[in-house]
C-alpha cells in the first residue's frame, strides 16, 4: 500500500506539472502539484493518459522484491485506472478510495 500511495502522488505530480502553462503557472502557488488537476481541468480519457504517460516506468523496479507471484501489471491497471478517474473528475486523492480500488481491482487483499 506504501508504494501504491508513493507511485500514485508520484503520477498525479507528474500529471500536475504538465498541466502548468503560461497562464496558470503562478496562479495556485500554495497548491502542491499532486492536486492541480483539482484546479486546472483536464480534457478528457486520452488527455489524462497523456498527463500520465512515464508515471508508472519505475513500477517493475520498485515490485521487485515483492514475492516472485506478484502482479505488478495487475497494480499498475489499478493505479493507472485510479489516477486517470481523479484526473478526469477533477478530484483529490484520498488513500481510503485508492486501498477500495486496490481490493475490487484483486491487488490488495483485506486484513483478516
Amino acid at each position: 500500500m506504501v508504494l501504491a500511495e508513493a507511485t500514485v502522488r508520484r503520477g498525479l505530480e507528474l500529471a500536475g506539472k504538465r498541466l502548468l502553462d503560461n497562464h496558470n503557472r503562478n496562479r495556485w502557488p500554495d497548491v502542491p502539484h499532486f492536486e492541480l488537476h483539482t484546479r486546472i481541468k483536464v480534457q478528457d480519457q486520452a488527455h489524462a493518459n497523456r498527463l500520465l504517460t512515464g508515471a508508472w516506468d519505475q513500477l517493475a523496479a520498485m515490485t521487485q522484491f515483492f514475492a516472485d507471484d506478484f502482479d505488478t501489471e495487475g497494480l499498475r491497471s489499478s493505479l493507472s485506472k485510479y489516477c486517470s478517474i481523479l484526473l478526469v473528475r477533477g478530484l483529490a486523492h484520498e488513500p481510503s478510495n485508492l486501498l477500495s480500488m486496490l481490493q475490487s481491482d484483486g491487488v490488495v487483499h483485506a486484513p483478516k
